[in-house]
């Protein structure tokens, strides 16, 4: 709920900012605003003095500390009034908007920390592929018209949540709150429905009334294998991750959501580095293929291709 509300008010910001944007690339006269407004309006120092009751040698001051950065808003906006004039005051992100600016700190905090924002699974060549009208129902951007335009706007969300993630120190990943908490930061920002568990059947994946009991039951499986050493780590994470993507909990990036759980719990339960899902692959469609190969061969219960895949 926290996340939606500050969402939306960031939202409702970008609004109000895109009208401020032109000022952003005004400049501050020279002699600064008081000096330039007050000699536009043929006021002299003395005249401003007097209307602000002041003695002349404080207005000489106050143009002096307007250009050097010293003045405060109160005394600005004062001799704003006094010479007929509102003070505008705004903080304008250089980035274009707040979502960008987000989205710039959220990348810079993740190659700081040698993450990466997930591994590109997708065809390059269908990224030019016009969105079809059924796969914009829920998206909160609708200025979205290509698939590769909604993969950069996804892949910037889960940035941020992958940066948002693993700076939390004391959480409990196997639970089914924190499952949610974190499919809301990872598209929240992009799909209506984000942080909340499918509510219709599809193809594949769990019978919706189900989905719940069996994250429930996944999270305990897990939290034994820990506990018990029933598997090596990488094993019991690369099982908990096929298992959580093959219930398709949610109606968008089930699979992605998968893999980022699966990260933090080879992070934070064994203390492991996190997987690299295909990284060293050297094309997005070699990697989309041995991604599938290891899934299919998972669904058979042979785990040793979705491994080294993971470690790839």
């Amino acid at each position: 709920m926290e996340f939606r509300k500050t969402h939306l008010v960031r939202e409702q910001l970008d609004t109000a900012l895109a009208k401020l944007a032109p000022l952003g690339q005004s400049t501050r006269p020279i002699k600064g605003w008081l000096r330039a407004i007050r000699t536009g309006l043929g006021i002299s120092g003395v005249q401003l003095a007097k209307q602000l009751g002041v003695k002349p040698p404080r207005v000489v001051e106050m143009e002096k500390n307007e250009v050097e950065g010293a003045i405060t808003l109160k005394v600005l906006e004062r001799a704003a009034e006094s010479m007929g004039c509102s003070l505008v005051y705004a903080l304008i992100p250089r980035a274009g908007s707040l979502e960008q600016a987000l989205r710039d700190q959220a990348e810079a905090a993740l190659a700081e920390a040698g993450l990466s924002s997930g591994v590109t699974l997708s065809d390059p060549a269908a990224a030019a592929a016009p969105l079809a009208a059924g796969e914009t129902d829920g998206l909160r951007l609708s200025h979205l018209a290509t698939r590769g335009d909604l993969e950069r706007w996804e892949r910037g969300n889960i940035a941020e949540a992958e940066a948002w993630a693993f700076a939390r120190k004391r959480i409990d990943p196997l639970t089914v709150h924190w499952m949610l908490q974190l499919h809301l930061r990872m598209f929240g920002q992009v799909w209506k429905s984000a942080g909340a568990l499918r509510a219709v059947d599809s193809e594949r994946g769990a019978p919706f009334p189900e989905i719940r009991s069996r994250l429930d039951t996944l999270c305990e499986n897990a939290a034994y294998w820990a506990k018990a050493a029933v598997y090596p780590p990488d094993e019991a994470c690369i099982r908990f991750f096929h298992r959580l993507a093959a219930i398709r909990a949610f109606d968008h990036g089930s699979g992605r959501h998968a893999r980022l759980m699966a990260d933090l719990l080879i992070v934070r339960l064994y203390g492991k580095q996190r997987f690299t899902w295909g990284g060293a692959s050297a094309s997005a469609a070699a990697n989309r293929k041995l991604y599938l190969e290891a899934l299919r061969a998972a669904d058979a219960r042979e785990y040793r291709p979705l491994l080294a895949f993971a470690r790839s």
